[in-house]
């Protein structure tokens, strides 16, 4: 009928161990801790270099557990994470799109350390504009966002505005490892009896 034991190929036990641990690492659920913000819009008034109905767009990565206080010299902040990763895309006349423009300071304040309150928190970006040389504020949240010139404390709210998030970003690393565990059993050779 069936036989008691199964005869294998040398070398294939080792070859399926190996190929379900990289598929097993590779499922593992992404880190909850690390969120991305998506947001767009337009601009309703002129403030220094941005103009009426200049549009804007972007995404902020951020890692929701307290590691770096990003405002220790703020006292109105207990901690404030810093964003890991910010773009900002506005036209080219602007001066004003990250990667480009300098950052002096992207972060989320918070009033509680490790409370994150996006209902009332905002994301403050800091740029130095390429075009006039003044600094502009960002403020971004789920219910709107502004820009502020620093140097004539002029603001906009923006005339349209719709945002996404904060949602867990699953990690590269493992979308990483599910790949390589798909192309594992192609780049294992195989002996030829």
């Amino acid at each position: 009928m069936y036989p008691s034991t199964v005869t294998l190929p040398r070398g294939t036990g080792i070859r399926a161990l190996v190929v379900l641990v990289m598929a097993m690492a590779g499922i593992v659920p992404a880190r909850a801790d690390l969120m991305q913000y998506t947001y767009s819009g337009t601009f309703a008034s002129t403030v220094g270099v941005i103009q009426a109905g200049d549009a804007f767009s972007g995404q902020v990565t951020f890692d929701s557990t307290p590691g770096v206080n990003a405002c220790s010299a703020n006292p109105v902040y207990a901690w404030c994470l810093p964003l890991i990763t910010d773009v900002l895309t506005m036209p080219a006349a602007d001066g004003l799109s990250i990667p480009g423009a300098t950052v002096q300071f992207a972060g989320l304040p918070e009033k509680t350390k490790g409370v994150i309150d996006f209902a009332t928190g905002v994301i403050q970006i800091n740029i130095l504009s390429s075009v006039d040389g003044n600094y502009y504020s960002f403020y971004l949240g789920p219910g709107g966002g502004a820009a502020v010139d620093d140097k004539t404390n002029t603001a906009d709210l923006p005339r349209t505005f719709s945002s996404s998030g904060p949602t867990v970003v699953p990690e590269p690393s493992s979308l990483g490892l599910v790949g390589l565990a798909l192309l594992m059993p192609m780049l294992v050779p195989r002996r030829r009896s």
